[in-house]
């Protein structure tokens, strides 16, 4: 009985596989009297690189060692003949098989190309500094080579002299499953080189009204050591897919938009890189699910001049300057996003926040940001941000900026959660803060920033107070006893070791039975000190 069955389901799959198309052969699509086949069954739509190509190479080796770029660019040539020779202008696959594939000239894709590897990482491989350990399929530039690794097929140098002005940047194109690995000094580098580019649309087989939507996607890509940018996006290209790309490890930014439009970001990744993990300028509806950026030398996400972002759960963490840097830009909204431990140029003396503003050239701030459920600061007391936020539009109009149920870290800041622009400013709801986040609810006006002035009088709804004085004397008067609840407490941190601290309570009035009371130069080695009001006196506790 046993056999039978076996035998039955033999001859199933048999008559199954008989009913499908060969995956290696041709590509066919039914069709009917009134409609062409899509795509013609007398065109080839799959090709393996290693197989010898149509202009008589021997195949791409994948060895590390020769040259392939000559091989994989004469199949890209063959689906760019199938476009023009099809009326259905069909496209085609490229097949990489496990293997290292060494470049020195740039790859011209052709609309409507998949590149496709048996390539698969995860972050964590993408973080190891063996790459070659983890990826199957790699294309590498050569050392010495001087070139961008991978474009879209140009009509300024077409190779097949076909000036058919219809397709955009990249039209249709996917790329998946392959590592990129350029060919940075291993000491850094100073290159314009990118991993991929998009071009100016000028440079395109694209009519001018075609609006540039090309539906790129990029999918299970790492791009990394490029001399120059991992992924650079120029002036006017819209509307693509990146799932699961990590750039990092790059001499500049591992992402760089330049009037970008209509882009989908999903677990996108940049780290390592020496300018910023995320560039925009001047662009816009931009969407981000679960991204992350970090240990870039500058910062993780520089914003400029740029309007209508989403940021769904975005990680923003370790990078040498801000996390983020905003600029004259609105319309942006953080939702359940982390930032915490940037300024890691310098965590004991950090002049960094978080998040830093800044109005454009034109002193128009940045307006409609929203930080909604985010975390600011982390639980480490070494590592230290100068503010959570940062706003340096003195001048500027601020509108409709708000933090809603958000938490800040206090003992993060060497400052204190915000500076005093954004207190006056900015909406808050529902926030905590305090030493752990969620001592206490956030009120934006128990919280006060000192700078540069000598004297100083505590008010009853103040709590923590910051003082960062250039000056080495600074007097702290504190209220009337029977003015403030019996346990009130202030906590007063300085940023500098040579504050000498005066603490002088009321007329009549004693901190530690004493009249007022002095903390010299030799004893500021402290990060903060604590004032409790006992019911009839203060009490000092360092």
């Amino acid at each position: 009985m046993k056999l039978f069955f076996l035998f039955s389901f033999v001859i199933y799959l048999s008559v199954l596989r008989a009913g499908q198309p060969n995956l290696t052969a041709d590509l066919i699509v039914g069709s009917t009297n009134d409609f062409p086949l899509r795509p013609d069954p007398n065109i080839t739509m799959i090709f393996n690189i290693k197989d010898a190509d149509p202009e008589g190479h021997g195949g791409a080796k994948g060895d590390g060692n020769t040259n392939d770029a000559p091989a994989i660019q004469a199949w890209m040539n063959k689906i760019m003949k199938n476009i023009l020779t099809d009326n259905n202008e069909s496209g085609g696959i490229l097949y990489f098989p496990p293997g290292v594939y060494k470049i020195n000239s740039t790859l011209l894709i052709p609309p409507r190309c998949t590149l496709f590897g048996l390539g698969g990482f995860t972050q964590s491989h993408a973080w190891s500094n063996d790459y070659f350990k983890h990826q199957s399929v790699i294309i590498k530039l050569a050392d010495g080579a001087e070139c961008n690794m991978v474009e879209p097929y140009p009509i300024n140098s077409d190779p097949l002299n076909i000036k058919k002005e219809y397709f955009t940047n990249y039209e249709s194109v996917i790329i998946e499953g392959i590592s990129l690995f350029g060919n940075k000094p291993e000491k850094g580098g100073s290159g314009n080189l990118k991993g991929i580019y998009l071009p100016s649309n000028t440079n395109a087989l694209a009519n001018e009204d075609d609006n540039y939507r090309s539906n790129l996607t990029i999918s299970n890509v790492l791009i990394c050591n490029i001399d120059g940018y991992g992924f650079y996006s120029d002036n006017n290209n819209k509307e693509y897919f990146l799932d699961n790309v990590i750039s990092r490890a790059n001499s500049k930014d591992g992402f760089y938009f330049d009037n970008a439009e209509d882009v989908y970001l999903h677990r996108v990744g940049s780290g390592d890189n020496g300018q910023n993990g995320f560039y925009f300028y001047k662009s816009g509806a931009m969407r981000f699910t679960n991204c992350d950026t970090w240990g870039n030398r500058q910062y993780g996400l520089n914003i400029e001049e740029s309007y209508g972002f989403l940021f769904n759960i975005m990680n923003v963490n370790y990078n040498f300057l801000a996390g983020a840097r905003i600029m004259g830009s609105g319309l942006i909204t953080f939702v359940n996003s982390y930032f915490c431990d940037n300024s890691e140029a310098d965590w004991k003396n950090p002049s960094s926040p978080e998040v830093d503003i800044l109005p454009n050239i034109n002193n128009y701030g940045v307006y409609g940001l929203k930080f909604l459920g985010c975390r600011f600061g982390s639980m480490s007391e070494s590592n230290k941000s100068l503010y959570a936020v940062r706003e340096n539009s003195t001048n500027a109009v601020i509108r409709n900026n708000a933090f809603i149920g958000c938490t800040f870290i206090q003992k993060s800041f060497k400052l204190g959660i915000c500076d005093a622009q954004v207190l006056d400013n900015y909406i808050f709801e529902g926030c905590t803060g305090g030493a752990d986040g969620q001592a206490e609810i956030y009120n934006p006006s128990a919280f006060q920033n000192i700078e540069e002035q000598a004297n100083i009088s505590l008010k009853e709804q103040n709590h923590i107070i910051s003082i960062d004085n250039n000056s080495s004397d600074c007097t702290v008067n504190l209220p009337a006893i029977s003015s403030v609840p019996v346990g009130k407490e202030y906590i007063i941190i300085k940023s500098r070791d040579n504050i000498k601290l005066t603490i002088a309570p009321a007329a009549n009035e004693r901190i530690n039975n004493e009249s007022q009371l002095i903390i010299p130069v030799s004893l500021q080695a402290f990060s903060q000190i604590k004032l409790l009001n006992s019911g009839n006196q203060w009490l000092y506790i360092k």
